[in-house]
């Protein structure tokens, strides 16, 4: 009976954690990754489509007078980052074709995250500006202005500086699109699956545009800050 009852105390003592015994540690807050440490998705605060616009940098070198204008896919390829907060590259495409013997060059990232959400950057550059965007391409929203919000999600489009841009989120299905074209030659397109309105946001400002064009004698172009007061939340 009284080693029934030892044996008992013991058990309880082990229960209750005994020092040295029973010692585990809490499980990390954050997922150690080959490539670094995953933190928390937290969104940037006061981030606008126009306030990311007005800081881009994009080097090009001058259009020549006529002719087409040489373009290089391969080397876009280094734009797209290899994370965006928890989002991780999962691939890059690059190809390059002629269009009415003008060279264009697509460069094409899919991003997943460990929550399922999952994203696609496209950036076409065109060389030469081509005639009838709108038409030719499906950038019918160049032609119109629109401006709607309701509770399950806004549909509008801008203008900064050389930019012209148009966005859409749906907050039922987590589905959101941004197009951004710079000044009729450069085409970015944003697409996220059930991921947060902000991340549109965040992709367009952590592209690496740096190095989007950066031949002998490019020249960098820093974009006015204008109507950055406007923009859209």
């Amino acid at each position: 009976m009284k080693q029934a009852i030892l044996l008992w105390l013991v058990a309880i003592v082990i229960a209750l954690g005994m020092p040295g015994c029973n010692d585990r540690r809490a499980p990390s807050a954050s997922a150690p990754t080959p490539d670094g440490t995953v933190i928390a998705d937290t969104p940037p605060g006061g981030l606008t489509t126009t306030g990311v616009l007005a800081a881009i940098q994009i080097r090009t070198a001058p259009l020549p007078l006529d002719g087409p204008v040489a373009v290089d896919s391969r080397s876009m390829k280094s734009i797209f980052p290899r994370r965006i907060g928890l989002l991780k590259q999962k691939s890059v495409v690059q190809e390059t074709f002629s269009r009415d013997l003008q060279p264009e060059a697509m460069v094409k990232a899919q991003y997943e995250s460990p929550l399922d959400g999952r994203m696609q950057i496209t950036v076409t550059d065109f060389g030469r500006p081509p005639a009838r965007i709108e038409t030719r391409f499906g950038l019918t929203w160049l032609g119109v202005h629109i401006d709607r919000e309701t509770d399950r999600g806004y549909e509008r489009d801008g203008r900064q500086g050389p930019f012209r841009y148009y966005e859409t989120f749906n907050r039922s299905g987590g589905f959101g699109q941004i197009s951004v074209l710079w000044n009729n030659r450069l085409l970015i397109e944003i697409e996220s699956y059930r991921l947060p309105e902000w991340h549109l946001l965040q992709a367009l400002r952590a592209i690496n545009w740096g190095q989007v064009f950066a031949p002998a004698g490019a020249t960098a172009l820093r974009l006015p800050a204008t109507d950055s007061s406007s923009g859209s939340p």
